[in-house]
């Protein structure tokens, strides 16, 4: 992301974004757009500022923590983003569906299939998006099995994950974002 643009603006975007994430004066949820933006960035100040928001007691923080550990697609936090698919929040099985589609580790199937019959259907939305991404016989396997129970809603979005499973390298839950 960070690579279409010249040094200079790359620099000074960044700053703007860190000094956003980590004002103490600022809205949490502008705070959490920042961080989220930053997960692309590979430095070890932004790996500190995911794991204080993780850890803080403002919700949007920790699910700002949660779009930044998706966008930096790094596997090493699927340890953090896995137990979140099983929250009582709605809003966190979202975004850590989302992250574990980002991150694309096949680790990540059986906890994932276990949400596409959730109750939200964001949520299951998220999850069939995210093994669309992740792709592979497993993945394939758990969507085909979930096409013919899927809400009538969410059979198109099922069809267009199988395809994108089915493609390599093909990411499909982008198109998914609210």
């Amino acid at each position: 992301m960070f690579e279409e643009i010249d040094d200079e603006t790359g620099e000074l975007v960044v700053a703007s974004l860190r000094a956003a994430a980590e004002s103490v004066t600022e809205p949490a949820d502008v705070r959490g757009r920042a961080l989220a933006s930053l997960g692309a960035w590979p430095e070890p100040w932004v790996d500190a500022l995911i794991w204080d928001a993780a850890s803080a007691d403002d919700r949007e923080l920790r699910l700002a923590a949660l779009a930044a550990m998706a966008n930096s697609e790094d596997e090493r936090w699927l340890e953090e983003v896995v137990p979140h698919l099983a929250s009582d929040d709605p809003e966190f099985r979202y975004w850590a569906a989302y992250a574990c589609g980002r991150i694309g580790s096949e680790s990540a199937i059986p906890d994932l299939a276990a949400l596409l019959d959730d109750p939200d259907v964001e949520v299951a939305r998220a999850a069939v998006g995210a093994l669309g991404d992740i792709g592979g016989s497993a993945a394939i396997e758990q969507l085909s099995e979930f096409l013919p129970r899927a809400p009538e809603a969410l059979r198109p979005i099922v069809e267009e994950a199988l395809e994108a499973a089915r493609a390599e390298g093909s990411s499909f839950f982008t198109g998914l974002l609210p």
